[in-house]
C-alpha cells in the first residue's frame, strides 16, 4: 500500500491511504479505527499536508456510508454513501455493481491532482455505491452513470475518488504521479 511505502521511504509528511475494495466498515475494522473519528479529525485540522488516496477512500470521508448497515465515517467531507440508482432516468436497469470505463467531467477550475489531464480522460469504475456530499462544492470530477455520480472529490488537503487509478492506466499514473506532488495549500 502507499501507507507502507511511504513509511518505509521515512516520509512522514502526511498520510496515504489505500483502502480499495473494501467496505466502509471492514475499512475500519481493517484498520482498528475507533468509529468515533474525533481524534482524526483534529488531525486532519491541523495538518495543511495530510494525503488521502484510493478508490475507496471516499468510503472513509463521508459522514456515514449504508453499505451493509450504517456505518460511521471520518466525516472531513460531510455526506452520505449510497447505492447507486438500479434504473437511468428514463427506466432503463442498469448493470450494478457498475464496472469499466468511464469519461471524467471537471466541474469548475480542474484541481491539482488533475493536471496534466483533459476532461474526458477515462477511468476505470468499479462500485456499487456512490458518495453523495452535503454540499456540492468540494466535488472536482463527475461522471454519468444512469445520473451525474461525484467521480473525484477535494477539500483543503483532503481528496479522494470513486474511480480506481491503479486500474486506469495512463492517466491514472499521471494522478499518482501527481498526488506524489501534490502540496496542498489548505
Amino acid at each position: 500500500s502507499f501507507a507502507n511505502s511511504a513509511m518505509s521511504e521515512g516520509r512522514t509528511d502526511g498520510l496515504l491511504w489505500h483502502t480499495a475494495l473494501c467496505a466502509m466498515h471492514l475499512c475500519f475494522n481493517a484498520l482498528a479505527m475507533p468509529r468515533t473519528p474525533l481524534d482524526e479529525r483534529r488531525h486532519v485540522a491541523a495538518s495543511s499536508t495530510t494525503r488521502g488516496r484510493a478508490g475507496r477512500l471516499r468510503r472513509l470521508l463521508a459522514t456515514r456510508g449504508l453499505e451493509h448497515g450504517v456505518t460511521p465515517g471520518l466525516g472531513w467531507i460531510p455526506g452520505e454513501v449510497v447505492a447507486l440508482a438500479q434504473e437511468d432516468a428514463s427506466g432503463q436497469p442498469l448493470d450494478i455493481p457498475h464496472m469499466g470505463w468511464n469519461d471524467l467531467a471537471w466541474r469548475g477550475t480542474p484541481h491539482p491532482l488533475l493536471a496534466g489531464l483533459e476532461a474526458g480522460s477515462h477511468m476505470y469504475f468499479v462500485h456499487g455505491y456512490h458518495f453523495v456530499p452535503e454540499n456540492p462544492a468540494p466535488v472536482v470530477a463527475t461522471v454519468a452513470y444512469g445520473q451525474e455520480i461525484a467521480a473525484m472529490v477535494a477539500r483543503d488537503n483532503i481528496a479522494g475518488t470513486q474511480f480506481h487509478p491503479e486500474k486506469s492506466q495512463r492517466a491514472g499514473l499521471r494522478l499518482l504521479a501527481n498526488f506524489l506532488d501534490w502540496q496542498p495549500q489548505g
